[in-house]
Parts: C-alpha cells; sequence; structure tokens
C-alpha cells in the first residue's frame, strides 16, 4: 500500500455530477488536457466504481469491448500512462493516484481522494436515517447534476447513472414529505415541483401534487399539473394517465376534492402512502390462488423506507431493475411491496413470477407465459403469442428469484425489446448482465450502531431506531406477546442485531425463540453457536425455512473454484483485502484466480465490498455466512493449513507495520491495524493454540504502540501471557517483549507492574551486552520514576536514557527523553529550561514526524505557556495538539485535548466555549478508562459550574473526581494537590473559609513532599488572595499550617464532607453537556 500522508496540496478531488472535472491539490486541470478521451474515461470508470478499484479485465471489457485482449492491453497501458501524466501536469507526483497493484487498478489512497457522488451517497444515507429537513436538504444540495451528462451512451455509466438520479428523485419525494408534514405546504410543492421537473412521467408525484396544490386552494394549478402529466405520458410512452388520476382531476373539477373541512381528510404526503390505494387490487386483476397472483404478506416491512423511495423511483425510468443481495436480505418482500406501490402506473396489471423451483432455463419462458395466462406453445410461438398478449400495455412483471436460471437471461431482454410497455422487477443473487439494466443492491438492515454498545446499550431509544432492532422486536413480540423491549433486555437485543449481521431472516429465526428463550439466553447460545435458525413460516419457500438451508442454495449455484475461494475466505475475521485473499486464500495454489473468483462471488452476493477502507478496498462476508463458509473449510480439511497461512500473513503485516508507527506514516497504518484488529486477535489465538509463544512475542514486539495507544489492555494480556510460557525465549527477543509489556502496563496505570518488566528487560540487555538497547529502556524506567514523582531518580534515568540515544541516533526515543526532561524541569518550577528542553523535543519530532509525540509535546508547552500567562500560545499550542489528537483517533488523547482547552477557555473568561469543549470531553470519557482522565475532568467541568455559579453541579462533579483520585496512580502528589485546590476554591466561594485555607494548606504539603512546583492559575490565585484578606493574616496562616500538618486521607474527608455525599449523581443540562 501507498504509506505516503497526503498534504493538503495532494489532494485529488473528481466532480461527476453535472460534468467531469478534476483538481489537484487545490488546481482545477484544464478541460483541454483531456483532449484524449480514453485518459479521462479511465479515471472516470474508476471514480464511478463504489471501490475504485477494478481489475484490468473489467477496464478493458468497459472501454474496448470491441478489441481482441492483446490490443485491450496494449489501449490501457497506453490510456493508463496518459492519465497519469495529466495528472502530473497538474502537480501530482508520478503514479501518486492511479495505482497499479498486480491485476488492479484503483485510485487512492482513500485519505487523498474526493469524489462527489461518494459525498453524496453518504450525505443521502445521513438523510435517510433521520427526518430531518436540514439533513435531506443538505444532501440534494449535493447533486450538481446527472452524472457524466457528456456521456450519455457509455453502458458502464448507464447503471450508476440511474442509481444516483433515483436516489436524487427518492430525495426530492422524501423533503416534500417531511415539510408537508412540517406544515409547510409551499416548500413541499416547490420540492414536488422540482422532482416532476425532472421525471414529467412520475405518475405518482404527479399525483401528489395535485393533492397538495388542492388541499392549499390552488385548483387551477392542480388541474395544469394534471395536463402536463397527460402531455408528458403521451409524448414520453404512448399513454394516457390511469383512471384513479382521471378521477382525482374530475374530483378537483367539480369541487368534490378536498373534502369540506367537517369531513375528515384522508392523509396526502405519508411515508409508504399508496396512491389510490383502493384500485390497486383491482388493476392486478387477479384472484388469490391464481397463476401470477401478487402474494399477500401478513406483516408489515420494516426499516426499508429508503429503498422502497429509490427503487421505485428508479422503476419510474428503468425498464429492468434487479434487485441483489444475500439470501435473507429481503429482496422478495422489498419487491412485493415495490410491486403494490407500482401498481397503480401499471394499467394493465402486475405478474408475479416465482422461478424458486426451476433449474432448466429452457422453463422460464413457460413460467412467464403461464403467469401470465398464455397457454403453453413451442418457444418460438409462445415467445409471439406473449408478445402480441403483452404489446405496448403498460404492466409490470415481477420475476422472483432468477439466480439458478440466470442463463435465461436472453428472455428478458427479449420480451423487453420486443413489448415496450413492459417493465421488470427481477431478484436475483446475481445480476443479469443486460444492457439497460439498473441494479439496485439490498443490504442487511441497520443494527444498532458501535458508539451505543460502549455506552451499554442503555438508550432505549437509540436501539429502537435501528431497523434490525425493530424487526426483532416486532417478530419477537408475534411470537410471544409478552415480550417487550426493556431496559434490562436491551443490551442483548441490540448484540443479537448486531451478531446476525442485521439479516431480516436471521433475525425472524432467532425472534421465533422468544416463545421460550429471553434475550440474554439466545445472545448466550448464539455467541456459542449453539441457536439453531430454523424453523421459520410452512408458508416460506423451504430454502428459507432455515439460515443454512437459505445459504446452501447459493452455494450450490458456484463452480468449484468458486466453492474452493469461498471456504477458504472465511478464515479471515472482520474482512479483508485483495493482497490479503491472494496470499491466504490462493496460498500454493496457481490454478485459482482469486481476483476472478472473488468478483464472482460479489456477483453472487456470497462476499459483500466495504468500499475503500485504511487505503484499500475491503471485501467481507456477513458472519452467518461465514459461519457456514467455516464448516465447509473444516470438512474440506483444509482448516488448519488456511489458519497457519492467516496467521503468518498477519505476524508479516503486523511486522511491516512497526517501523512505520514511529513516524509521520503512523496515522495510516494505526487506522489499517485498527481495521485488521479482528484478524490480528484470530492469528494471535492460533498460534497460542500451537504452543507458538516465539510467534506471540513477536506480534506483541511489532504491535506494542498501536496497542498503546489503543488497546493496552487487550495487549497487555496477549504480552504477559506470552511472556509466562516462554521464560527461555531468545534473550533479545524476550526483553524486546518486555519493552512493550512494560510500556503498556504504564498506559494501563499499572507503573509497578511496568518497573518489574522494564527490570527485567534491563538485566537481560546489560547480560548480552546491547549497549543501544540499555538506553531505550532506560527510558520507560525514567518516565515510571517521573510519573512516580521521584524526580532525582527520573532526572538521573532520563539523562542517561537521552544521552545513549542521541549517540544511537534513535531520533524517536530521543525526543521522547528530551519532553519528559523538560516535564520535569516545569513540574520543578523551572519554566526557562522546560522551554528549552520542550523546543528541542518538539524539532525532533517534527523531524522525525511522530505525530504522536508531537501532539504530546504541544500540550506540555501550551500548559507552559499558560503558566507564564501567554495566553494565545498556549491556544496555538493546544489547538494544534488537539487536531494531531483527532488524527490519531484515541478517545482518552481527544478527551485530555478537549479538557486543556476548555480549561484555558474558563481562565480566558469564554464560558460558553468551555461549555462546549468539556460536554464533548465528557462524551469521550465513556469510552476511557483511565482513572486519571475520570479525575481531572470533573474537576475541570466542575470549575467551570464554581465560576458560573451552579454551585449544586459543581459540588457533584467535584464529588465524582474525589471518587477517582484515590485510583490514581501516575502524578499521584499532582492529582490530589489539584483536587484540594478546586475544593478549597468552592468552599471559599460558598463562606467555608477556614476548611477553604486548610485545603489550600494540605494542597501546599502534598506538593513540597516531591518537590512539585507550587502553581494555581491566575483564577485561583485571586480567589486564594480574597480569601486570605476576609479571614486575617493570622487567621488564614493557622488554618493554612493546620491543613499542611494534616494527613492526605483526613484532607481528602473533609473535602468530601465539603462537597455533599461522594459519588453524587451528576445531572447535566442537555443543552450544555
Amino acid at each position: 500500500m501507498n504509506t505516503a500522508v497526503a498534504t493538503a496540496t495532494e489532494v485529488l478531488e473528481i466532480r461527476l455530477l453535472g460534468g467531469f472535472s478534476v483538481t489537484v491539490g487545490g488546481h482545477r486541470v484544464p478541460d483541454a488536457v483531456w483532449s484524449r478521451k480514453r485518459a479521462a474515461a479511465l479515471i472516470k470508470l474508476l471514480a464511478v466504481e463504489p471501490s475504485h478499484r477494478l481489475h484490468r479485465e473489467q477496464v478493458m471489457e468497459a472501454l474496448w469491448p470491441e478489441l481482441d485482449p492483446m490490443a485491450a492491453d496494449n489501449n490501457l497501458r497506453f490510456t493508463l500512462f496518459a492519465a497519469r501524466k495529466r495528472l502530473a501536469g497538474a502537480g501530482s507526483r508520478p503514479n501518486q493516484f492511479i495505482t497499479r497493484a498486480g491485476e488492479s487498478l484503483s485510485l487512492g489512497p482513500a485519505e487523498a481522494l474526493t469524489i462527489d457522488i461518494d459525498r453524496f451517497e453518504r450525505a443521502a444515507t445521513a438523510a435517510w436515517t433521520v427526518d430531518d429537513v436540514m439533513l435531506t436538504r443538505a444532501a440534494l444540495d449535493l447533486y450538481a447534476g446527472e452524472l457524466l451528462p457528456e456521456d450519455p451512451y457509455e453502458d458502464w455509466a448507464a447503471s450508476r447513472r440511474a442509481a444516483l438520479r433515483a436516489a436524487h428523485l427518492s430525495l426530492l419525494r422524501r423533503l416534500a414529505e417531511l415539510q408537508f408534514g412540517e406544515g409547510a405546504a409551499a416548500a413541499a410543492i416547490a420540492a414536488l415541483e422540482r422532482l416532476v421537473a425532472v421525471e414529467p412521467t412520475d405518475e405518482a408525484a404527479q399525483t401528489r401534487l395535485m393533492h397538495v396544490l388542492a388541499l392549499t386552494g390552488q385548483r387551477q394549478r392542480a388541474l395544469a399539473r394534471y395536463e402536463h402529466l397527460v402531455a408528458a405520458l403521451a409524448r414520453e410512452v404512448g399513454a394516457e394517465p390511469e383512471a384513479a388520476t382521471r378521477r382525482l382531476r374530475d374530483d378537483i373539477r367539480d369541487g368534490r376534492y378536498p373534502p369540506p373541512p367537517a369531513s375528515p381528510a384522508a392523509p396526502v404526503i405519508q411515508r409508504g402512502a399508496k396512491t389510490a390505494s383502493t384500485e390497486i387490487a383491482a388493476t392486478v386483476g387477479l384472484s388469490l390462488g391464481s397463476p401470477g397472483v401478487l402474494p399477500t404478506p401478513t406483516d408489515a416491512l420494516i426499516g426499508r423506507e429508503r429503498e422502497v423511495a429509490e427503487v421505485g423511483q428508479l422503476l419510474t425510468g428503468a425498464r429492468l431493475v434487479t434487485l441483489t443481495g444475500p439470501g435473507g436480505v429481503g429482496k422478495t418482500r422489498l419487491a412485493l411491496a415495490l410491486a403494490r406501490e407500482a401498481a397503480a402506473t401499471a394499467p394493465a396489471g402486475v405478474i408475479f413470477v416465482d422461478l424458486t423451483p426451476l433449474r432448466d432455463p429452457n422453463l422460464v419462458l413457460p413460467a412467464i407465459a403461464s403467469a401470465i395466462g398464455v397457454r403453453d406453445e413451442p418457444e418460438e410461438r409462445l415467445l409471439r403469442s406473449l408478445t402480441m398478449m403483452l404489446g405496448r400495455q403498460r404492466r409490470l412483471l415481477v420475476i422472483d428469484n432468477f439466480e439458478q436460471v440466470v442463463a435465461a437471461a436472453s428472455v428478458v431482454a427479449g420480451l423487453l425489446a420486443a413489448c415496450p410497455g413492459l417493465r421488470m422487477l427481477v431478484t436475483s443473487r446475481v445480476r443479469l448482465r443486460l444492457r439497460g439494466e439498473r441494479e439496485y443492491p439490498v443490504g442487511p438492515l441497520r443494527v444498532p450502531d458501535l458508539a451505543s454498545r460502549r455506552r451499554g446499550d442503555r438508550d432505549l431509544g437509540n436501539v429502537t431506531s435501528s431497523p434490525a432492532a425493530m424487526l426483532f422486536v416486532e417478530r419477537a413480540h408475534a411470537a410471544n406477546s409478552a415480550f417487550a423491549l426493556t431496559a434490562e433486555n436491551v443490551a442483548d437485543v441490540a448484540a443479537i442485531c448486531r451478531g446476525l449481521d442485521g439479516l431480516p431472516l436471521a433475525l425472524e429465526l432467532a425472534a421465533a425463540w422468544a416463545k421460550l428463550l429471553p434475550p440474554a439466553a439466545m445472545l448466550d447460545r448464539l455467541e456459542r453457536g449453539r441457536l439453531a435458525l430454523t424453523g421459520g413460516s410452512r408458508d416460506a419457500p423451504e430454502r428459507q425455512q432455515t439460515i443454512r438451508a437459505t445459504i446452501a442454495w447459493s452455494h450450490d449455484l458456484l463452480a468449484d473454484q468458486e466453492r474452493l475461494l469461498f471456504r477458504r475466505l472465511a478464515v479471515f475475521v472482520g474482512g479483508w483485502t485483495i493482497p490479503a485473499a491472494e496470499a491466504v486464500a490462493g496460498h500454493g495454489d496457481r490454478e485459482l484466480d482469486v481476483l476472478l473468483g472473488l468478483r464472482e462471488l460479489v456477483d453472487q452476493s456470497l462476499v459483500v465490498g466495504l468500499g475503500n477502507r485504511g487505503g484499500e478496498t475491503r471485501y467481507t462476508m456477513l458472519e452467518t455466512i461465514r459461519e457456514f463458509a467455516l464448516d465447509r473449510l473444516q470438512a474440506s480439511g483444509e482448516g488448519g493449513t488456511l489458519r497457519a497461512a492467516h496467521a503468518t500473513y498477519l505476524l508479516t503485516l503486523a511486522e511491516a507495520a512497526a517501523p512505520w508507527l514511529e513516524r509521520e506514516e503512523q496515522v495510516t497504518w494505526y487506522e489499517r491495524l485498527e481495521i485488521e484488529h479482528a484478524n490480528v486477535r484470530a492469528a494471535i489465538a492460533w498460534f497460542q493454540a500451537c504452543d507458538d509463544t516465539e510467534s506471540v512475542l513477536r506480534f506483541g514486539i511489532a504491535l506494542w504502540l498501536f496497542w498503546f495507544n489503543f488497546r493496552a489492555e487487550e495487549g497487555l494480556r496477549w504480552l504477559a501471557d506470552a511472556l509466562a510460557d516462554g521464560p527461555h525465549a531468545d534473550p533479545l527477543l524476550r526483553a524486546a517483549a518486555l519493552h512493550g509489556a512494560g510500556n503498556l502496563a504504564r498506559a494501563v496505570d499499572d507503573p509497578v507492574r511496568g518497573e518489574v518488566f522494564h527490570r527485567e528487560e534491563l538485566a537481560l540487555r546489560r547480560a548480552v551486552g546491547d549497549e543501544t538497547g540499555i538506553g531505550k529502556t532506560l527510558l520507560p524506567l525514567g518516565v515510571e520514576a517521573f510519573e512516580q514523582e521521584d524526580y532525582a531518580r527520573a532526572e538521573t534515568l532520563l539523562t542517561e536514557s537521552a544521552g545513549r540515544l542521541r549517540a544511537s541516533g534513535d531520533l524517536w526515543a530521543l525526543a521522547i527523553a528530551v519532553e519528559c526532561l523538560g516535564g520535569l524541569a516545569f513540574a520543578r518550577g523551572d519554566l526557562d529550561g522546560a522551554n528549552a528542553q520542550l523546543t528541542e523535543a518538539l524539532r525532533i519530532g517534527r523531524r522525525v514526524g511522530d505525530r504522536s509525540g508531537i501532539g504530546e509535546t504541544l500540550a506540555r508547552l501550551g500548559a507552559l505557556a499558560m503558566a507564564a500567562g501567554d495566553v494565545s500560545t498556549a491556544t496555538s499550542c493546544y489547538e494544534e495538539g488537539l487536531s494531531i489528537r483527532r488524527e490519531l483517533g484515541a478517545p482518552s488523547d481527544i478527551a485530555v485535548g478537549l479538557r486543556e482547552l476548555g480549561m484555558l477557555a474558563i481562565e480566558d473568561g469564554d464560558f460558553d466555549r468551555a461549555e462546549t469543549l468539556l460536554g464533548e470531553a465528557l462524551a469521550l470519557e465513556e469510552r476511557a478508562s483511565s482513572p486519571a482522565l475520570r479525575c481531572s475532568l470533573p474537576l475541570a467541568v466542575g470549575r467551570l459550574a464554581r465560576v458560573r455559579g451552579d454551585l449544586k453541579r459543581a459540588a457533584a462533579h467535584y464529588a465524582a473526581a474525589l471518587d477517582q483520585v484515590g485510583q490514581v496512580r501516575s502524578y499521584r502528589h499532582q492529582y490530589v494537590a489539584e483536587a484540594l485546590d478546586e475544593i478549597a476554591a468552592f468552599a471559599a466561594v460558598t463562606g467555608d473559609r477556614v476548611p477553604a485555607a486548610r485545603l489550600w494548606g494540605a494542597a501546599s504539603a502534598e506538593r513540597d513532599r516531591v518537590g512539585l512546583w507550587h502553581q494555581h492559575g491566575p483564577q485561583l490565585e485571586r480567589l486564594l488572595r480574597t480569601t486570605r484578606a476576609t479571614m486575617g493574616e493570622a487567621a488564614f496562616a493557622a488554618a493554612w499550617e493546620a491543613g499542611r500538618n494534616m494527613a492526605r486521607d483526613a484532607a481528602l474527608a473533609i473535602a468530601k464532607e465539603l462537597t455533599g455525599s461522594a459519588g453524587a449523581e451528576v445531572n447535566l443540562p442537555t443543552r450544555t453537556m
């Protein structure tokens, strides 16, 4: 992968909506540069592809379908050169944005790539998540026009163009619904007029517009809208409006609509409303049980509002729409809902054809004929009879389960060509690959988000807003009328939905167990693989009565090589990249074409593309599908071999990442390692099961710095277990592992254990004469001494470490040593010395590119500037530091950065900004396990509440901080002193001046015990002086001295008494926090 981090001047921006343009680093590539159209077409093709990555054969097939492979390959090479040259002319580096890896071409890296259709689709997804006019408008604003209007006849753009257009129009319809619901009828009319201006033959939209116009007293405009519809239908499709629309025109013209106010008006604009619903059944014209009948579901469709809107919009302009997706995702159920929605615009009827029983493609045409009511005849006569019967009728044909007879796609093409009024909605696990086909992938239902899991899924509203949870609860209640979602079972329900990937069939089968099992028991069995997902409805097809049968149906349609690849890919946990698949699934098998096989598995909906993550395209299997594939892998006898190959690949990746974690590229690698961490866990577990302790140690050595920032507790468990299992490992290998374990122990605030690890490490390095390593080992020992506030020992160790590291040229570790020496000088009150050391540490850190180290050094420089009263410099340091911490993504570090800026805002008197900053920090603090943060952050919020006069809120936060201060193991004297200072200030404000003076004295003694500099800050210093003056010098001095002689526990007991009961409930106003 390309590990270079893009700078602001190296971003590639591609616009495809409303016309093609390319910008590199803010400089637009002139249109004239793209005179060689195929160079532009290559970039367009990769940009239009959702993953922005294509196999070279896909590119050649799209751009040069008429050429033989050799000629097409030559054209591709020349076109690739030309495209790169044009980007380079605008300022990009050679091969920077269009990369070739093996047989694939891709645009990237992701962090340096901005494509307008990606932004629009993300915004559209957000707009469908909640009912919000502003979000919907924001998404619509990103749609600048049709996709690549200059390329109207390119097949590779047609399907995506139609999908984007449908998404845009469905958002316009949604905007109108939301606005009308809020009483903004004029805005709703404007949105509907925008819609019909683009799609004048959309009869449903036109009739909705007529309704709204009539309801708002604009009868003539409503009637004029009908005339527009008549003209559009005659011009575009040679048809007239349906009967229900004509009756609506008559009712408006004759004054019968809208009805008089005394009569309850029928809802007009609402999600899921059906136009002329009473006419639909008659339009279908078939009785239950007759061939071709549109089945009537007995339950509601849940969580598919967006899909219904977008596919419905597709059907207004496309004649063949294929719903694709894995088995059990709900394609048939969605198709039935769409068919009923579309029936109003299919006056000749809706016909349903179920191909489930068929395996012979030759039987597809007779099945369609039977459903329509044409008697069986020889194929040529049958096609002629069908064509004559259908003619130009506006009819919708719904064909279900096409995947096993996909060779009969030519039948569909023939019927569409011969019958201009015919439209088809097809469900299939693979697309038909016909011209004019518009594919719509149907994904699983949205599950409760990960943020809710981190909060323990305590918020019932958050979980029930998830369509997957809504479906589960609905079906569970149907199985057991006593079932309800409660605070006690909500977390289990959320976990079940996530464990089943939001797959509707799996959720329904799991929910059926509500008759016997509570959600906790279901979850337990599900996690242990003992919850049988069987027992579907008896009236469902046999393949849909168990999850395994559903997946087996797709599996049996695969070729032998595709089955081989399918089961091998199951070894990955949480997804994989193409290079990973080639290295692991293609391990030792030259005949297996992984890339082409992967393409087929994606087409068969057994593998899902995740798009570009971490700079590379990723793929995964839904967990229910992966479990099936794992069983096949185990049965094949290849399980052990594949797991070993998988573990070896991940270890190689981890060791390749290690050196980059100390450099500027660390952000990219942190992201990639986080994405791969489920695979890393599986690899380590495999090595553990094989008693391969050396490989586990190597993993720990490579990844400890990543774990330090993101997963310290987990990483420490892995490493500590391996060190216990391998006491006789190679000395240098063990020393390196001990180094990582010691740092991880420090990260989880266990300095005693960390020192034990580092002392053994130091002994090993000295025993083998590793002089360079000794300098690196002394560094964490010095840091631990500093954190334990043994300043003399810390100075000795850090000074020796810095000297050795400077001599060895290890600049990354040297920057940390010098930064800690600067922090030590600051703690002792040597501001000039601290500034010199920290400035040098920042210079070294910027030279190395260690973003994490730079962030830490900037935080210390910000504190130093605050102490010197330089608010401007403090703000600059803190803001840059926070920006870096956000970039790195560790929640606890971001929370610390927000706290620093919040405290600065308090000192500066900007209390509203402080509320915002500290509120965000509190939200992140829930995801952090640091006692130090859980102490310091409530102290900051308490100070803010105190200076704003909200003493009750201040007391609650101070009490929360005091609950945590005893758990802090690093910088303990500093945290105790800060807590006592804050409670003293609180006491002074509430009039308890004697206890306030005593606590200030106790804080002073706490600092003196370790030689910590006395620093209060301007705001606290003013309050102290005021209290002293009010009490009188003698009384204040006596109380101060009494506090200095007080034991720490006694001082903390007074502080707790002053703030009320320890652990008081914190109840923050929603507005501020």
